[in-house]
């Protein structure tokens, strides 16, 4: 029984040790370029903390590019759902000097400042929106779009008005 155990240990560890096949060296399997090794991963963001990273990697056999989380430490990666990747930071975010805050656009424009305050968060947008009055007051805004800042004038209104 022994050495029906060691044989069937031994062989099948011989198996698992066989060494993959041989990479065929030729034009054709060459020429088939990103089909063979993929595409370079791209648009790498980190995490405030550093522990972590975002980029952009498109694998051999994908046919499109997907968002994967990279730990620092370990280099450990995995491919983010959907879901997931809605909340990752965007490729084209613009970091504050300490690089622990983002801002970024995406088809938009960015409101920077209401009536001459600098804005900071979504809040303080509603906040200082809701405190120049009720709907039908002027709003002075300050916005940044596709590379220009400019002040414009709008008037609020209730939205229930809209539906």
């Amino acid at each position: 029984m022994k050495k029906l155990c060691l044989f069937t240990l031994v062989g099948s560890s011989l198996v698992a040790a066989t060494p993959p096949a041989p990479f065929e060296l030729s034009v054709a399997s060459i020429m088939r370029g990103p089909k063979l090794v993929g595409y370079a991963p791209g648009s790498i963001r980190w995490a405030g903390d550093s522990k972590e990273f975002w980029f952009e990697w498109r694998k051999p056999g994908d046919t499109e590019t997907s968002t994967w989380l990279a730990k620092a430490a370990t280099g450990e990666s995995r491919k983010l759902s959907d879901d997931e990747r809605k909340g990752a930071p965007s490729p084209g975010a613009e970091w504050d000097n300490a690089r622990r805050r983002a801002v970024f656009s995406q088809a938009g424009d960015v409101i920077l400042a209401v009536g001459g305050e600098k804005i900071t968060s979504q809040i303080g947008f509603y906040r200082k929106l809701w405190s120049l009055g009720p709907a039908g007051v002027d709003v002075p805004l300050t916005v940044y779009h596709e590379g220009v800042t400019f002040d414009v004038v709008l008037t609020s209104t209730d939205r229930a008005k809209l539906l």
